[in-house]
């Protein structure tokens, strides 16, 4: 068993491709919830109740 105070050491920065993949797995799934959300119907209601619900909390509507 190792110890719990042991540190784990992380990179100081990413390197091109861990961003690279980062940002391409992000793109993918916005547009997958993008996607999901336009086929069923639903997406721009929920677009609109949450706008409204934003505007309301800060006095706008």
């Amino acid at each position: 068993m190792r110890p719990l105070s042991k540190t784990i050491d992380f990179p100081a920065r990413r390197t091109p491709a861990q961003t690279t993949i980062f940002f391409v797995v992000a793109l993918v799934t916005v547009e997958a919830f993008l996607i999901v959300g336009l086929v069923t119907e639903h997406f721009w209601e929920t677009l609109s109740n949450g706008a409204m619900i934003c505007l309301s909390c800060i006095g706008v509507g």
